[in-house]
């Protein structure tokens, strides 16, 4: 017999229980584009063999680049970061650099890289490839690969030759990725709050109905029926717009429950299970 589960998502503030897209693109201050590729990416996960992918870090349209550090943030509860290269065809491939360097974080979802020219006789004008990154997947579900820290050292930043150490503008363009598992769907569901529609979705391996949205309290309730004879799975992104705090809630039958969060600084994923 199938579980059937009633889903509440809540926001706890101070210790106190209140009743209370997909790719994205991120400060508009110039022409120079730095974007993930593809920017939306379907991957099978399957059980028994491992499942790994790659996305590309690319700038289009850069002036006089001379040096670019790139941070990255993603789901840590259905990917690791594996590997970071920089192909043979880099935008810098041709040229004296400082060599690549990486940093991993996968508790955290973190990722970063960068590099620049030794020389400063000046920098490369055009677009093409920055590095190449290998994500390992843990289990389905959905998740952003997205910039932060935009226009800030040790975030990411770009740099050209007669601009050190002013950065130069950029517009950052967000991958997206979901993992695809055995009886796992999507499913969109409208929000309205102060006259503004959000979307709501979920990612599951669990039948979804009766959802609806608390205006005045802030609260998302939904059914949930699981899958037969296994484990349920739920990702739910929440953008900002409509829950933007840091603490949330879950409970399962009115029971709460352990889950895992991840924010992206557009939307916040919120990924539990149940039996």
């Amino acid at each position: 017999m199938n579980r059937r589960a009633f889903v509440t998502l809540l926001i706890i503030i101070s210790g106190l229980l209140t009743v209370h897209s997909l790719t994205r693109t991120a400060r508009s201050s110039g022409n120079t584009v730095l974007a993930v590729s593809p920017s939306q990416l379907s991957v099978d996960y399957l059980v028994d063999y491992p499942t790994s992918f790659t996305v590309n870090v690319s700038i289009t349209d850069a002036v006089d680049l001379a040096f670019w550090h790139v941070k990255l943030v993603f789901n840590p509860s259905m990917l690791a970061c594996s590997n970071v290269v920089e192909p043979p065809d880099s935008i810098f491939h041709t040229l004296d650099t400082i060599g690549l360097g990486v940093s991993i974080d996968n508790v955290a979802g973190c990722v970063g890289a960068y590099d620049g020219l030794w020389t400063t006789g000046g920098g490369v004008n055009g677009s093409g490839t920055l590095c190449r990154i290998r994500f390992d997947v843990k289990q389905p579900g959905i998740s952003s690969i997205a910039f932060t820290d935009l226009g800030r050292y040790g975030g990411t930043i770009i740099y050209g030759s007669a601009q050190i150490p002013n950065p130069m503008p950029f517009d950052a363009a967000n991958g997206y990725v979901q993992v695809n598992g055995n009886g796992f769907h999507p499913n969109t569901f409208q929000v309205i709050r102060g006259g503004v529609i959000y979307n709501v979705i979920t990612f599951t391996n669990s039948t979804l109905s009766g959802f609806g949205y608390d205006q005045n309290s802030n609260i998302i309730t939904y059914m949930q029926t699981g899958p037969s004879g296994s484990k349920g799975s739920c990702t739910v992104l929440i953008p900002n717009g409509l829950m933007n705090v840091s603490y949330f809630g879950v409970l399962i039958d009115s029971n709460a429950t352990y889950f895992t969060v991840y924010a992206d600084g557009a939307s916040h994923f919120l990924l539990f299970t149940y039996d």
